[in-house]
């Protein structure tokens, strides 16, 4: 599924009532990346693109006139090539900017040098990424031939606006279209997740679990994942960012499993843990108990006025709490005190969790010191996790080697959250019984 072009004729009247009229907006696709060779990667297109477009082609570039009356939408497209076409599949083209995409007027690609100065003649602002090198030579270019005109009385935009403190605003406080994507998204997830915790045992691999979830993603309809899985058995979950997923699975060793899918534009991020024999170990359950009884905690919390700054500031005094009782941290020490000190930093290194949305680590601003209150709409990751790595001093040696995190998507609603990855087993005794039947087929 892709996102409708109905969904981002509604993304774009929301920035036009935001906008001024004047206004000129200028939005640059993504083009097609090498892998080697002619062989390309496979296409993803820019997010802010997608958000107000829904085209989903390489080399396309957009613009939105702002008026008194309303607001002109103008499409830049790859030209239809049937012989092209052969080779890379269908396109667009012009005709289907309008009448599929709900441009008003729509051009090749080709022609975006020549039409430029024409859409930005007697505009008072630009509205476009600043850092966007292609685009900032287009409106060089353009301003270069408006500038020669000026003796006529041409105007040229001399204020120029950065599309980002705007948009990413906007693409922040997600809709209910939007926050249904997202859900879906989330439940693709939880099912792969769920039949890699059916699969995954001693013996298998970690690229086993990878495939396996990633072809669970797209038999559900998903285009790709949101990020390179994280498949992580035993003491590779101490690495935050694992990545290499070749590992044999071993008798007795946990798995940390980060893997999350993209639906129609919209990511999911998932973290579980679990034991490979489908049984915990008396350690690797206290360690467990402690991250979920913190994670429930955290996930309790989110509403509108909480922040990343109050999560935090909770997840990391439970967590210490949890690390005393776990013979981590000194047990006679003040939260206070181990606070101050950042004890909990060799065992949890990030914070609790990020925006979500069109980008895994989505955008929109934090505010200082992550203060910025939530409101309706925006979606966060919470992921406390205890990481316990095999040469930690100090640490008790049955915990040495363990790394628990767990992760969930949750929306914040008018009254409180929503969980958008709920479904999977999370408790010990969840667990271990959604395990057992496919253990003791084995």
């Amino acid at each position: 599924m892709k996102l409708s072009p109905e969904a981002a004729a509604r993304h774009r009247t929301r920035l036009v009532a935001s906008l001024e009229a004047g206004d000129l907006v200028l939005i640059p696709g993504a083009d097609s990346t090498t892998r080697n060779s002619d062989v390309h990667h496979r296409f993803r297109q820019d997010s802010d693109f997608l958000y107000l477009t829904a085209f989903d082609e390489p080399g396309a570039f957009a613009a939105i006139r702002v008026g008194e009356e309303g607001a002109t939408f103008t499409l830049f497209v790859p030209p239809r090539d049937p012989a092209r076409e052969v080779w890379d599949g269908f396109r667009a083209g012009v005709v289907g900017a309008t009448e599929r995409f709900g441009a008003d007027e729509a051009f090749a690609n080709t022609a975006i040098a020549e039409e430029l100065p024409k859409l930005m003649e007697g505009a008072s602002r630009l509205v476009l990424p600043m850092d966007h090198g292609a685009t900032s030579d287009r409106v060089a270019v353009a301003r270069k031939a408006l500038r020669a005109r000026a003796r006529t009385g041409v105007i040229c935009p001399s204020v120029t606006v950065e599309l980002g403190s705007i948009l990413h605003e906007q693409r922040l406080i997600k809709d209910e279209h939007e926050l249904a994507l997202m859900h879906r998204a989330g439940q693709i997830s939880v099912a792969a997740h769920r039949a890699a915790m059916l699969a995954g045992r001693p013996g298998s691999s970690e690229n086993a679990l990878e495939g396996l979830l990633e072809g669970e993603f797209r038999a559900a309809g998903a285009k790709r994942f949101a990020y390179p899985s994280i498949v992580a058995t035993g003491s590779n979950g101490c690495v935050l960012h694992y990545h290499e997923n070749d590992a044999p699975i071993a008798d007795g060793d946990m798995l940390l499993i980060d893997a999350g899918c993209e639906y129609a534009g919209y990511a999911s991020d998932i973290t579980v843990t679990w034991p490979a024999s489908g049984h915990f170990s008396e350690p690797q359950r206290r360690l467990y108990d402690a991250v979920l009884r913190v994670q429930n905690a955290v996930v309790d919390a989110v509403r509108p006025g909480a922040s990343f700054q109050l999560l935090n500031d909770m997840a990391c005094r439970l967590l210490l709490g949890e690390m005393q009782q776990l013979g981590l941290v000194d047990a006679e020490a003040s939260i206070d005190d181990l606070m101050e000190a950042k004890a909990y930093q060799p065992y949890y290194m990030h914070s609790i969790g990020h925006w979500i949305g069109m980008d895994v680590h989505d955008v929109g601003a934090y505010g200082e010191n992550r203060s910025r209150p939530f409101e309706p709409g925006m979606v966060l990751t919470v992921e406390p996790g205890i990481y316990v790595s095999s040469d930690a001093e100090g640490a008790p040696e049955e915990l040495r080697g363990l790394a628990v995190r767990i992760e969930d998507d949750i929306a914040v609603t008018a009254d409180g959250h929503r969980n958008l990855t709920e479904g999977l087993p999370r408790s010990v005794e969840e667990i271990e019984a959604f395990m057992a039947p496919a253990r003791q087929a084995k």
